[in-house]
């Protein structure tokens, strides 16, 4: 099920670690909340398989800061990632909602900050997902 993350990246361009980062973390994003395969989608609540969704940011990817962060990232249907990309308002409702308010406010002063990232530490983190797709692929 999960896609295995080569432990040696060493040598691999940074650009190229981050996207297959995105790869691993949108897995994990969209199979973890799944329940027998399907995940409703953060925004309207409907249930769908998990490999139809998007992984959704609430703070677009650009932002490094919160681009791997959990609290920043939801499954979504396309209709809704589509409908709602330049419209944050439903997303920080939904967010402070379940997280408490001020959370998105606190998402978007996080995205502003700079973060850079190594191959090393993404790799790290591919690891450390693939782990987590694994365990919940047995359960």
């Amino acid at each position: 099920m999960a896609k295995e993350a080569n432990s040696n990246n060493l040598g691999k361009s940074l650009p190229h670690v981050i996207k297959q980062a995105d790869d691993v973390f949108s897995r994990v994003i969209r199979f973890l909340p799944s329940d027998s395969g399907f995940t409703k989608c953060f925004l309207c609540g409907l249930p769908f398989h998990w490999t139809t969704l998007d992984c959704m940011h609430y703070r677009k990817r650009r932002h490094l800061s919160t681009r791997f962060l959990k609290l920043n990232c939801y499954p979504g249907c396309r209709p809704c990632h589509t409908e709602h990309e330049n419209d944050d308002a439903l997303f920080k409702a939904k967010i402070d909602a379940l997280h408490g308010e001020g959370t998105a406010d606190n998402l978007t002063a996080l995205s502003h900050k700079e973060r850079k990232f190594t191959v090393i530490e993404l790799t790290e983190y591919i690891l450390y997902w693939n782990e987590e797709l694994k365990f919940k692929s047995r359960t």
